[in-house]
């Protein structure tokens, strides 16, 4: 997923919601807050235009409903949307397995330089 990070927090939420249920769920935005990280900053009047956004993206369809006169949302994953956990630890396997390289790239380096060095005699 390659977008904010208010999107990424609110697809947590959202499929953390719904993945267990058929890819289904109705949430109220008091519930959706409710799950947010206090680090993050999402108000209310933010919600709509970033369902809009993960939408668009393909993640999900929603629905805005009333009941009781209560604002609720009803979502359903899409397929990009059922894949989003498989994805998001294959790209943070992919980052793991980036950075062990350069690690192990650069103690290389270093050793290549240290027996050039002896070897030579500096």
């Amino acid at each position: 997923m390659s977008g904010t990070k208010k999107e990424k927090v609110l697809m947590d939420v959202i499929y953390d919601a719904a993945s267990g249920k058929s890819g289904q769920c109705l949430l109220a935005p008091v519930d959706i807050l409710r799950k947010v990280p206090l680090k993050v900053d999402i108000r209310e009047d933010d919600l709509e235009p970033l369902f809009y956004n993960l939408s668009i993206d393909g993640y999900f369809d929603y629905e805005r409903a009333d009941f009781k006169g209560d604002r609720m949302y009803l979502f359903t994953l899409k397929e990009k949307g059922l894949s989003y956990a498989r994805d998001k630890q294959k790209k943070r396997r992919g980052l793991i397995v980036k950075i062990v390289s350069a690690i192990a790239f650069a103690a290389l380096g270093a050793l290549v330089r240290y027996i050039v060095g002896a070897i030579i005699g500096k």
